[in-house]
Formats: C-alpha cells, sequence, structure tokens
C-alpha cells in the first residue's frame, strides 16, 4: 500500500471525541475493557498534548503525549490509527512527537506496549526494551520501551532490563500489589 499524504496537528475538541471512540474500539483497550469514559478522561487529560494526523479533515489517526509521564520524561501515552489506513504513514505521528520532545529538550522518550500488540513498529523506528512487567494489569507483558532522543542507541553500551510481576497478596479484606524486580544485564539491548 502506499504511503498515505496528511498533515499531523494540534487535537481539536471534536478530535478529541473521535481519539477517545477510535481507542476504545482499538487494543489495548478492547482486551482490557477500557470504556469510552475511560478512553475520553485519557483524550481531555490538561497535562497531555494530543495530535491528529489529517487527511483534508477527516482524522485518520492520533497520539497522546504525556509530557511527563516517566520520572520526568515524556511518554506516549497512546496512539491509535483508523482502519484501512494502519501501516501507510503511523510512524510519522511519532516522529513528529520526538521532534517535538527534542526541541523541548528531551533526553529519552518511553511508551508501552501490551504483549498482544506488536512492538515492531516502535523497535523499526528505533525503540529498544529497556523492561518488562509481567501480569501487570492482565495476564501477559507489558513492555517498557525507550528511544534515545538524538540519536544515541542503548545499544552502544551494556544496559539493564527490569522484569516486574505482580504479585497478590492477602491483606485483611483485600489484595494488594507487590511488585518485585529482577535486574538482568544486557548486551546490545538483547536479554
Amino acid at each position: 500500500m502506499a504511503a498515505l499524504s496528511f498533515t499531523i496537528r494540534p487535537a481539536q475538541p471534536s478530535d478529541r471525541e473521535w481519539a477517545a471512540a477510535l481507542m476504545t474500539r482499538s487494543e489495548p483497550c478492547v482486551t482490557l475493557g477500557r470504556t469510552l469514559d475511560a478512553s475520553w478522561a485519557s483524550v481531555i487529560d490538561a497535562e497531555c498534548q494530543a495530535f491528529v494526523a489529517d487527511q483534508d479533515g477527516d482524522p485518520l489517526g492520533f497520539l497522546i503525549l504525556d509530557p511527563r509521564g516517566v520520572a520526568d520524561a515524556p511518554h506516549i501515552k497512546s496512539v491509535g490509527v483508523r482502519d484501512g489506513v494502519r501501516g501507510r504513514g503511523g510512524s510519522r505521528l511519532i516522529e513528529h512527537t520526538e521532534t517535538i520532545c527534542i526541541q523541548d529538550g528531551a533526553r529519552d522518550l518511553f511508551l508501552c506496549v501490551s504483549s498482544f500488540n506488536s512492538r515492531a513498529l516502535y523497535e523499526r523506528v528505533g525503540y529498544e526494551l529497556i523492561g518488562e512487567l509481567s501480569d501487570f494489569v492482565i495476564a501477559g507483558v507489558l513492555s517498557v520501551l525507550r528511544k534515545r532522543l538524538g540519536g544515541e542507541s542503548l545499544d552502544s553500551a551494556a544496559s539493564t532490563v527490569c522484569r516486574a510481576s505482580v504479585v497478590k497478596q492477602p491483606t485483611c479484606s483485600d489484595w494488594s500489589r507487590n511488585i518485585t524486580i529482577q535486574r538482568t544485564k544486557t548486551s546490545g539491548g538483547r536479554t
């Protein structure tokens, strides 16, 4: 399929409604059982920036950026592309966001990907695995990816990959989450 011609712009109020609806009917929200109200709260979060890929007034995709999402570093909170146009330029939304983060002085950009979603797009544009959370929200793995902005790769030196699992432990009448982290030394970005 040929790449699409579109512009990327800040989201308008009507775009946010569209993005919340798309988010709710897309992964990971479908598997997580996320409601339209929860998606709406995410797209109107005043702390976040929302961008839309637009083709002649028709929204094709969106990206929500939390500028202080991980240890005060920017985090891509959500990205979605309409059915029928996936695989035809969505990486440009990510590249646009990276440019904004670099202009704002960010060194890193983070995102999380559930095991039932593919990491391939993000790895293709330079994101590298830095950690995994096992069975965090639901059964499976939540991969934490980072891109070093400005071109420096994690492969240039050994890095530490964190693996975490959530263990349910009874406390009085409810369950709490106890996160156990194991550090594994890796070389070349591989576990």
